[in-house]
């Protein structure tokens, strides 16, 4: 009995070290701040117009991820973003998608059949990529650089 709830213990541990986030799936319009208000630690906000994601995140179906300010968000090891709902990034200066470590890519980006995305003056550098899966999908004066080839979404 005691090795049944060590090891259940030792599992839900892992799980929760493994946590992600995924928004609700109810018509809502995220912003990073929401994210992180509702996000369980999995979004976070170290510094100004600096935040953080610790874990794997997806932005359901019917829910919109909007980013209209300069900020930089990193993005720890291995950590995927799966849109299938809508993400924007647009903004006169730079949106930043970074890794929190350049030695340890995120592993990137995948947009879903069902994503519509829009990226304007953004930058992806130091994680796996864009797999765009969607025809809906625009792209203009972006930078896409410093990728691993081998860690990625696709």
């Amino acid at each position: 009995m005691k090795k049944l709830l060590l090891n259940l213990a030792s599992l839900l541990l892992f799980l929760n070290v493994t946590a992600q986030y995924s928004t609700p799936g109810t018509g809502v319009n995220w912003n990073m701040d929401s994210l992180v208000a509702h996000s369980g630690g999995v979004v976070t906000n170290p510094a100004s117009a600096i935040y953080q994601i610790s874990a794997d995140l997806e932005i359901s179906e019917t829910d919109t991820l909007d980013i209209f300010a300069a900020i930089t968000v990193n993005l720890d090891a291995n950590v995927t973003v799966t849109v299938r709902g809508f993400f924007f990034a647009d903004f006169f200066t730079d949106v930043i998608f970074t890794a929190t470590n350049q030695e340890q890519p995120y592993r990137g980006f995948r947009f879903e059949s069902t994503s519509e995305a829009h990226f304007q003056n953004t930058i992806f550098s130091y994680g796996g990529g864009l797999k765009v899966l969607t025809p809906n999908f625009t792209m203009q004066f972006c930078t896409i650089h410093n990728n691993d080839l081998v860690l990625n979404t696709g």
